[in-house]
């Protein structure tokens, strides 16, 4: 009832800090709260709830020694600029074929305003046909029946 409720952790911490100011008493009840310790693996609170110490850690404890951290740094880099560049050659790749169909459809509609011949389609193919044949084609065979 508004007096401070002190608690007790195990005395054996495995805590690599031997600056106990470092460490926080964390207590969740009817609020969540971020408290100092009073002393060496003792905390208190006001309120009733759950509690938990927390420590403060750095990046460079993490780190395995050598260069492991700088190797994988370059691997996401190179299979990012890769994924990157493969994009960009797929993106080219649909312009070019844009613009080739774009010169096709062209040249297509100035055939169309020439003479006008017959089409027909082979396979995917459109072909132009004349209607007629203009002239008979002339042998060696046909000059000598006379």
């Amino acid at each position: 009832m508004g007096n401070p409720i002190s608690f007790r952790f195990p005395s054996p911490v495995q805590i690599n800090h031997t600056d106990y100011g470092s460490i926080r008493c964390i207590s969740l009840g009817k609020s969540f709260e971020i408290t100092n310790m009073t002393s060496p693996n003792v905390c208190s609170s006001r309120e009733q709830g759950r509690f938990s110490l927390g420590v403060p850690t750095s990046r460079n404890n993490h780190r395995k020694e050598g260069n492991d951290g700088f190797w994988g740094w370059w691997v996401v880099r190179i299979a990012s600029v890769s994924v990157v560049l493969v994009i960009l050659g797929f993106l080219l790749l649909s312009i070019h074929r844009l613009m080739a169909r774009k010169r096709i459809k062209e040249m297509e509609k100035r055939s169309d305003q020439g003479v006008p011949l017959d089409t027909f389609y082979i396979g995917r193919s459109k072909m132009q046909s004349a209607s007629m044949i203009r002239t008979q084609p002339m042998t060696v065979e046909n000059e000598y029946i006379s």
